[in-house]
């Protein structure tokens, strides 16, 4: 049995459920957004992030490398850092029109199509390698939309941008198995070879359908809300009525 959740529903619950996932508020609540997009776009996501790891104490790093910035995910999900990479890759991308950053053990790739959503909507057209050289994905802002297309063939991506990046760019873009992010400020030509999918229309029709959850799904999601909310003694949580309490004649 499929039910299905309003967006704005998703959007109230997952900033308290993940929350409970050990994430900070600000970062929860943009993430919100962005997995209700990703939902809206493949109603699969929900059903991964009812499941998904707590965040992990250390939380990630960076460092400036050589073809640009490297994040070193160290496990976190890509809905934390998907969109600080944005925000990295609309700034440096602004001036010099072509900004790169590598990901390094991120989680939840699942949300990459999301990201990449938040850069075209940056003016940017983003390119995201998938780890382990799996294929690509690309966002580019057209008409005043966002529009995502993919596809199975990495080298044909690269070889479609390789005279506008640099000789060490265009080596890691190449060779490497991590996670490999290429942004150009606007639209240049580039010739994606596959139909794209609009994801304003996409969550568009999201709100105006619900978006197709199982059960199972949507009570793990409330029940990682009602962690948040429950209160820290099992007093307190008795009193609020999140455990059953003892009735004595």
């Amino acid at each position: 049995m499929s039910l299905t959740v309003a967006v704005g529903e998703l959007t109230r619950v997952l900033p308290w459920s993940l929350r409970a996932l050990g994430y900070p508020f600000g970062t929860a609540d943009r993430a919100s957004h962005l997995i209700a997009l990703a939902a809206a776009l493949d109603p699969f996501v929900l059903d991964r992030v009812a499941v998904t790891s707590p965040r992990p104490e250390t939380g990630m790093a960076y460092e400036q490398g050589p073809e640009g910035l490297v994040y070193q995910a160290a496990g976190c999900s890509l809905l934390e850092v998907g969109p600080a990479v944005m925000d990295y890759l609309a700034a440096h991308a602004d001036g010099a029109g072509f900004a790169t950053a590598r990901v390094v053990g991120a989680g939840d790739m699942e949300l990459l199509s999301a990201v990449l959503v938040t850069g075209a909507n940056y003016g940017l057209t983003v390119i995201a390698l998938s780890p382990g050289g799996s294929g690509w994905i690309a966002a580019t802002p057209k008409d005043g939309q966002a529009v995502i297309y993919s596809g199975g063939n990495r080298d044909h991506i690269v070889a479609q941008v390789r005279d506008r990046i640099p000789d060490d760019v265009s080596k890691l873009a190449a060779e490497s198995s991590d996670l490999v992010f290429l942004a150009f400020s606007g639209s240049p030509d580039i010739a994606f070879n596959s139909s794209g999918v609009q994801a304003a229309q996409a969550l568009a029709a999201a709100h105006a359908n619900g978006v197709p959850v199982s059960p199972e799904t949507l009570k793990a999601l409330y029940d990682l809300e009602t962690i948040t909310w429950a209160p820290s003694s099992e007093r307190s949580r008795a009193q609020a009525g999140f455990v059953p309490k003892t009735v004595t004649a």
